[in-house]
């Protein structure tokens, strides 16, 4: 087998790569960047969503020009919970044939209470399928809340979390939504003019929320809750909040390929392709050195043939 490796690029810079004239079949592994974990101001740990590994068998056209990317550009800040890149495979002519989803952001902890992790991408052996995961809230809260990003599915964007105000008067629960959130690219990622087009996730609303992860569509970004409880008799007022994490971007491979395993990625994203080597009677580029190869072995079959015949004809005179 023959195996080329491509790198994670910081920039999203894309690769090209010709699929030999022998080959109709390859062996892709895909693995998308985990979302950022991140430390929280006492020193508490929002982990990032692990990012998707797939391997898969896809079908190919000899003679095809495959593009791949391995990372995305550059978000804004570190201190967004920057969620995870995707690796993606697709043909130059703009069918996209392969995706790994990277993981969600965590968020950016106020305290130890209030940490939220980001959700897996898709094609991770967490995830189990194309689909990310939302989001995690926070299981120290004692109110259900919808902050989480929300993970990408094969056919649509994740959801982005709804910021909230809850306002708890004397045991007393009130609770409205607070501002409108931004919400990932309705648009799944895209050859566009030879260049792969990634799937946006929405931008975080604040330097604490957890970023979406991206993927063949991408995933909802965390936003902020607040939480104000008063008490009346005794008088008490706390105040707290929670920033969700981000969801995981979506995997995806096209109709005809095959899965051989999922795996969750922890590392740096990369992509491989391996592909059997070329048959000595190949006729393409690559067959080159095996056209000789066979044309060699033929002078040399054609010569000992001859020298047989001779044989043959020296004893035939002998016995005469």
């Amino acid at each position: 087998m023959v195996t080329v490796d491509f790198a994670y690029s910081v920039a999203g810079e894309q690769y090209e790569w010709v699929v030999p004239n022998h080959v109709t079949e390859i062996l892709v592994e895909l693995a998308g960047t985990p979302g950022a974990t991140e430390t929280g101001d006492e020193g508490q740990i929002a982990t990032g969503g692990v990012g998707g590994h797939l391997t898969a068998r896809i079908p190919v056209e000899p003679g095809s020009t495959l593009l791949i990317l391995v990372g995305r550009g550059p978000l804004t800040s570190a201190l967004l919970g920057n969620g995870g890149a995707p690796a993606v495979i697709a043909e130059s002519d703009g069918d996209i044939l392969a995706v790994a989803g990277g993981g969600g952001g965590g968020n950016r902890c106020i305290s130890s209470s209030i940490c939220g992790d980001g959700g897996a991408g898709g094609f991770s052996a967490t995830a189990g399928g194309a689909a990310g995961l939302p989001g995690q809230p926070s299981p120290a809260i004692p109110y259900e809340l919808f902050s989480h990003g929300g993970g990408a599915t094969d056919s649509a964007p994740g959801v982005s979390g709804q910021s909230e105000d809850i306002r708890v008067l004397d045991g007393v629960v009130s609770r409205s939504a607070s501002g409108t959130p931004g919400q990932a690219s309705s648009v799944p990622i895209v050859v566009d003019l030879g260049v792969i087009a990634p799937s946006a996730p929405a931008a975080p609303t604040s330097n604490r929320t957890g970023a979406g992860g991206w993927g063949y569509f991408s995933a909802g970004v965390g936003d902020e809750s607040r939480i104000e409880e008063v008490g009346i008799d005794p008088p008490t007022f706390t105040l707290s909040f929670f920033h969700g994490g981000g969801g995981g971007g979506s995997g995806y491979l096209i109709e005809g390929g095959e899965i051989i395993s999922l795996a969750d990625n922890v590392d740096i994203g990369f992509a491989r392709i391996s592909h059997p080597e070329a048959a000595l009677a190949d006729t393409g580029p690559d067959g080159l050195w095996g056209i000789a190869l066979a044309g060699s072995l033929a002078i040399a079959a054609g010569a000992l043939s001859l020298a047989s015949m001779r044989a043959r004809r020296s004893r035939s005179t002998a016995v005469s």
